[in-house]
């Protein structure tokens, strides 16, 4: 009976939490973290991110929050750094091994390898990366459109956002074949851009200053709102822990206060069992 009484709170607890989870991005100058709400579109900033150049790309993995440092004037080479969500603190690095020109795009896979693109020429680079290791990408193909964000679905399927047409595609992941989807209707233009899956295979884009999203069965992009900040080159969804409600740790505070009130009473009185 205690035992049911045990894996009846559990799956209460389990049902009744929430996930939390923020959409952050990145700005390509000044390398600010921001915080953005997916209602409005508008950002918090959260800090700067010290020690790196550029923040070109961020990306998310397993809980941690990771920046693609473009032009990294320490290491002479491009690199990764792990970020603390909290206050854009820097926890550590690792470089990339390869000389990316352009911000392009970042996306992790499930086993926590990171698709990369380099949008600094016309037809554009993916490259597959380790991030938590030195000299950790190697080239996967070369792309025909440029990409200057990218993002992974939940069924695998790799988009990514075009550089100069701001049209989304869909990439094969060994060939590096691209495939247009529908058009956007955002402007064409060079700006800075980011693309990442939220909750429910909702995806969304910054372009420069605003968010929009975009409809994967026909590439059309529906406007959210501003940002507020400029040169928005990544955005990502960074997942937390679940944290139970509060009327849920009511309910299993009083669940255990009766149980182990149960146990007491049977233990002073066993007779009153039989």
């Amino acid at each position: 009976m205690r035992s049911l009484t045990v894996l009846w709170l559990c799956a209460f607890l389990t049902a009744s939490a929430g996930q939390a989870a923020t959409l952050y991005g990145i700005t390509l100058g000044n390398r600010n973290l921001i915080a953005i709400d997916t209602a409005t579109g508008a950002g918090t900033l959260v800090g700067n991110i010290p020690f790196i150049s550029s923040g070109a790309e961020l990306g998310a993995t397993g809980g941690d929050l990771y920046a693609f440092d473009l032009f990294s004037n320490e290491f002479n080479t491009d690199r990764f750094a792990r970020i603390n969500p909290a206050n854009a603190d820097f926890i550590s690095t690792a470089t990339a091994g390869i000389d990316v020109v352009g911000e392009g795009g970042m996306a992790f896979r499930p086993d926590g390898r990171a698709f990369l693109s380099d949008s600094g020429v016309s037809s554009g680079t993916l490259f597959l990366c380790d991030v938590t290791i030195n000299d950790g990408c190697s080239l996967v193909a070369t792309l025909p459109v440029s990409m200057d964000g990218l993002a992974l679905a939940s069924n695998g399927t790799l988009y990514g956002l075009s550089q100069d047409t701001s049209q989304l595609y869909t990439i094969d992941t060994s060939t590096g074949a691209s495939t247009l989807v529908g058009s956007s209707g955002m402007p064409n233009t060079d700006d800075r851009g980011g693309l990442t899956f939220g909750p429910g295979d909702i995806l969304y884009a910054a372009f420069d200053d605003s968010l929009w999203t975009f409809n994967t069965a026909t590439g059309a992009a529906t406007l959210i709102g501003a940002i507020g900040f400029n040169d928005v080159a990544g955005i990502t969804y960074l997942d937390t822990l679940p944290v139970p409600e509060p009327g849920t740790l009511i309910l299993l505070t009083g669940a255990l206060a009766g149980l182990l009130w149960k146990r007491r009473w049977n233990r002073s009185f066993p007779a009153a069992r039989r």
